[in-house]
């Protein structure tokens, strides 16, 4: 009877779990981080590929578009040579002018794409001269850049360049005279609401 007793308590004690040591926890640990860390290192370098592949793409489409445009100003511009009358000269080569701005303005609000930083009167001036050809049929308006000159990030230049575009887009179709664009920095802000400032009180019609 002693002899079964203690075979059956030996058979009880070995079916019980082995107490795992502080040492196999570590283990345990170390590898579940690992295997972690290598799920977001993949994750990582397939989100960089995707985005490798995204700028490649647009790069491609800005200049598939150029080349277009430059298409249809080099197609206007042969047709202004053969035009049947001096009016009608006139009026594709002013087509002409109109669709090389486009491509012009367009190439100007994205050649800070790869820069950190930009000299934002110059940017503004460039922009504006470029809108100037594309939008006003009178050469006696302009768009005139008022302000000082000073240095900027590039990720608040861009959008900045797109505001004052859709600005002076829509200044152009209910305003007459000229347009004046005028930086009006706040010295007493700093950081991000030091720029916003830039463009607060920009777009101004002169009647």
């Amino acid at each position: 009877m002693s002899i079964s007793g203690s075979s059956h308590k030996a058979k009880v004690q070995n079916s019980q779990p082995r107490a795992v040591s502080r040492e196999e926890h570590r283990h345990a640990t170390t590898a579940a981080l690992q295997a972690a860390l290598a799920r977001e290192e993949a994750l990582l370098l397939e989100k960089s590929e995707i985005l490798r592949r995204q700028n490649a793409l647009a790069l491609e489409f800005e200049h598939r578009l150029l080349n277009s445009l430059q298409l249809v100003t080099d197609m206007l511009t042969m047709q202004c040579r053969t035009a049947p009358t001096p009016e009608a000269a006139a009026q594709l080569s002013a087509a002409a002018r109109r669709v090389g701005a486009v491509g012009r303005v367009h190439c100007r609000l994205h050649v800070l794409d790869r820069q950190e930083g930009v000299e934002f009167r110059q940017y503004l001036q460039d922009l504006c001269d470029d809108l100037a050809s594309l939008l006003f049929h009178d050469p006696r308006r302009a768009i005139i850049v008022q302000g000082p000159t000073f240095e900027m990030p590039t990720a608040l230049g861009i959008p900045l360049g797109f505001i004052v575009n859709e600005l002076i887009t829509n200044a152009t179709k209910y305003t007459v005279g000229n347009i004046t664009v005028a930086q009006e920095p706040a010295v007493e802000w700093s950081g991000t609401d030091r720029w916003s400032a830039v463009i607060a009180k920009s777009i101004c019609h002169d009647t």
